[in-house]
């Protein structure tokens, strides 16, 4: 890149979006166009995003290679790579009708899976998973949320708080089942 130019590689096909934003995307409650970021000021900054994921790094050079062959050259590289969902490894994992939540690709078939079933089973009570069980029920569908700890959120949240929680998410009409796994 020339000297004070930045850049943004992402192997996503997508404009850069809020990834915070996707529960609430899933669940009807804001659209796409709402969880694109901001364009970039070019005026301060000549920026570029780049839709190419990048395969090596030479330090020594100062380079990155992306994905078509392409050379960049930096000054400074910052690696946020973002992160990979857990699956746990149990026979079925991999069968159609099991997805995984962490992205827009993700999302997209998420829901279109949305309209065709009644009734959804969400493993994992954490952050992300509450918010899905809650976003699945867009098209009143049943949800069974399955976690495999004490409570609800079980990292964030203590015994009593997580009782809170269960209770306020039971209201929605979601069966919450704890201390189980798959």
């Amino acid at each position: 890149l020339p000297a004070h130019d930045a850049a943004a590689f992402d192997g996503e096909p997508w404009r850069p979006y809020n990834r915070i934003q996707l529960s609430s995307l899933l669940a009807g409650d804001v659209r796409y166009q709402n969880i694109l970021l901001p364009d970039i000021d070019k005026t301060s900054i000549p920026f570029r995003f780049i839709n190419r994921r990048i395969m090596a790094i030479d330090v020594h050079e100062k380079l990155v290679r992306d994905e078509r062959g392409g050379e960049h050259i930096f000054d400074k590289l910052v690696l946020a790579t973002g992160s990979r969902p857990w699956s746990p490894q149990i026979p079925g994992v991999d069968l159609a009708g099991v997805y995984v939540f962490r992205d827009l690709n993700d999302t997209q078939k998420l829901l279109a899976r949305s309209v065709r079933t009644r009734r959804t089973v969400v493993v994992g009570g954490g952050l992300l998973g509450v918010e899905a069980a809650r976003a699945m029920q867009r098209n009143h569908t049943n949800v069974v949320l399955v976690h495999q700890s004490n409570r609800l959120m079980n990292r964030q949240l203590d015994l009593a708080v997580g009782a809170v929680l269960k209770r306020a998410v039971e209201v929605y009409g979601i069966e919450v089942v704890l201390n189980a796994g798959v």
